[in-house]
């Protein structure tokens, strides 16, 4: 390797040494390994100027991570319109799961993502602040549950107590490791199962950072996503919750309904892996092109929820919905127009989607194409033009040739939605 991230495991003198001692290394792949990586560092000039970097702005960048969480939380469940929650008709509001979810600002995993913040803003301090910030009286406590679950009795009485509670669950995955299974640690299933029921006012807030398994998910009313937020957790959770934001996000990703939905389920070949000989597992891919939402799309399995899913406290009408031409020559860009109302009684934003079925033998049903986010205003409607461009990076119309060894847009009836 040219470079190893982020410590000298492999790459450090030691192992170099006896590398080269036995010869399985040689001086001349490790010239090669420096002279390209001093090049660009020339090339960029990082021996030419003096080290001095600045200070960072922990407020503005702090605002701006506030922001982008906001954007991309997604409300996955709102069944009974639950939410967001009325800030000054609670007396007391209760935070309560494991100490990493409920007590602490949930941050980035292991590995290259892991940073040293400047500051966090943990979940009840958020809450807080948020509540003062509307002229609410509320207080918030918080019950943290062990992370053995011993106390989870005691949770059941703080959850029966509250006038309304916030149930906080997550995953904080690693580069390091891969999931032993698609649920959140720690049993929280569990813990999320029992709480469920017993306050008519409970929200499941997930702060998750890949899709997992709900089993529970009948049970509950209301069900926010926000990933892992970082330093502004708390303050990006009690916006959204008691609705000084409406949630526009969408998921990036398709959640499984049950294990057994998953292309893994059963096949060791898939994951784990197997060992053929190697000496460490072997991972096949037998997907093909299926990847990611295709696959549930091509298998029709219903997904827990599915790709470029998310709910709003507003609602949202797509209409005159009209493609410029019948027909391309595959070349020309082809823009797709629609009118989008905001039909509820308050701000937000919709994402319109654009997919499209790809007429060529084992291609999957549908592949988004394009999309456009729009805010509009209660009662506020806008027309909007998604372009798709055939030339575009996402080769968006078109499937590999190996013939011509290119991206090549095949002639046939292509169907959107």
């Amino acid at each position: 390797m040219d470079h190893e991230m982020p410590n000298a495991k492999w790459l450090n003198e030691t192992n170099i040494k006896v590398a080269l001692a036995d010869q399985s290394l040689a001086e001349a792949t490790i010239d090669r390994a420096l002279i390209r990586r001093l090049t660009q560092m020339f090339k960029f000039n990082v021996f030419g100027r003096e080290y001095n970097p600045g200070a960072i702005d922990a407020k503005a960048n702090g605002a701006r991570a506030r922001r982008i969480g906001e954007e991309s939380a997604v409300l996955l469940k709102n069944d009974k319109g639950l939410l967001p929650l009325n800030p000054t008709a609670h007396d007391k509001v209760l935070i309560v799961g494991l100490a990493k979810f409920a007590q602490f600002a949930t941050q980035g995993g292991g590995g290259s993502s892991k940073v040293n913040p400047l500051y966090t803003v943990a979940p009840a301090e958020g809450m807080t602040d948020v509540l003062a910030d509307v002229g609410s009286s509320t207080t918030v406590d918080l019950f943290v549950v062990a992370d053995d679950l011993s106390n989870l009795n005691e949770a059941k009485d703080a959850v029966a107590a509250a006038d309304a509670v916030v149930i906080m669950a997550g995953l904080v995955a690693t580069e390091g490791a891969d999931m032993k299974t698609p649920h959140q640690p720690k049993d929280q299933d569990t813990m999320v199962d029992a709480l469920l029921g017993i306050n008519d006012h409970t929200v499941v807030v997930l702060k998750d950072s890949t899709p997992v398994v709900l089993p529970w998910i009948d049970q509950a009313d209301a069900v926010l996503e926000f990933w892992n937020q970082g330093v502004e957790d708390g303050h990006v959770v009690a916006d959204l919750v008691f609705g000084r934001v409406n949630p526009s996000g969408k998921v990036p990703t398709t959640y499984p309904a049950r294990d057994e939905d998953m292309i893994s389920y059963g096949h060791e070949e898939r994951y784990p892996g197997v060992n053929e000989g190697e000496g460490f597992p072997t991972i096949h891919y037998s997907e093909g092109l299926e990847m990611g939402y295709r696959w549930y799309q091509g298998q029709g399995v219903k997904p827990g929820f599915a790709f470029g899913h998310g709910l709003s406290y507003t609602t949202f009408d797509i209409s005159n919905v009209a493609v410029d031409q019948a027909s391309s020559d595959g070349h020309a860009p082809i823009n797709i127009s629609a009118t989008v109302t905001n039909t509820g009684d308050r701000e937000g934003a919709e994402v319109v989607q654009v997919y499209v079925g790809i007429p060529v033998d084992g291609q999957p049903p549908m592949r988004l194409v394009g999309f456009q986010k729009v805010n509009l205003q209660a009662g506020e409607h806008q027309d909007v033009v998604i372009t798709i461009d055939p030339f575009a990076t996402n080769h968006p119309l078109s499937v590999w040739d190996d013939a011509a060894h290119d991206f090549v847009v095949e002639a046939g009836d292509y169907q959107s939605t």
